[in-house]
């Protein structure tokens, strides 16, 4: 480490003008290993390497705005409150009519003109086939039961898929009573009008059942 003494006897002797030398005070000689030399440069140039100044953290209140967005509810499908109720209808009908065969009550679910669109052999047109119909099947399959395992309503239709179960207690289509348990799948659309039915299709799995009433195997 060198004295102020040794720095001005020095510059007496003339290495003012060396490199690394400084007018008024002396640098000195010997240079940090950071330190590099540029061309045709007098003096060195020491280069630093200095950290980064770390950024000052902002507030998370003052950067984060929370915006909240009022997500408008799905309206409901036209026609859906008349569906839920024509489904609703359907099913009391189901129960009163075709399991409790209560066919007085037949007169508050069908309308008089409804039409069957997949009749029984010999059924009438009108609410009174209709109901002469139901009343011939139940004679014969006096505790048929029918449960609707699906049913889906869509604007005045409803559909369902029903497990018919009964007991062959009567004549039915020609053939005489056999004391026969009976099980079968059957499909039925019906459109409502007025809250009443007025269109009925049915689509009954016919083979498993005249299989079951003459003892013939199904496979």
């Amino acid at each position: 480490m060198f004295s102020e003494a040794a720095a001005g006897a020095g510059t007496a002797n003339g290495s003012e003008n060396r490199p690394g030398a400084t007018h008024g005070r002396r640098t000195l000689g010997r240079l940090s290993p950071d330190s590099r030399r540029l061309p045709n440069a007098n003096r060195p140039v020491t280069a630093w390497n200095s950290a980064p100044t770390p950024s000052a953290k902002k507030p998370a209140k003052a950067l984060v705005k929370r915006v909240t967005k009022k997500v408008a509810q799905p309206a409901p499908a036209p026609g859906a409150g008349v569906a839920s109720a024509n489904k609703e209808i359907y099913r009391r009908f189901c129960d009163e009519v075709l399991n409790r065969g209560d066919f007085e009550a037949a007169a508050r679910y069908l309308d008089p003109v409804v039409v069957s669109h997949s009749p029984l052999p010999g059924q009438q047109p009108g609410a009174s086939g209709f109901i002469t119909a139901m009343t011939a099947m139940r004679k014969a399959f006096p505790d048929l039961h029918a449960v609707a395992t699906h049913v889906v309503a869509e604007g005045d239709h409803v559909a369902a898929r029903f497990q018919v179960t009964a007991t062959h207690r009567g004549d039915f289509v020609g053939i005489r009573a056999t004391g026969r348990a009976i099980h079968y799948e059957e499909f039925v659309m019906v459109r409502f009008a007025g809250g009443r039915i007025v269109e009925h299709w049915a689509v009954a799995d016919g083979l498993a059942l005249m299989q079951q009433l003459e003892g013939t195997p199904s496979h």
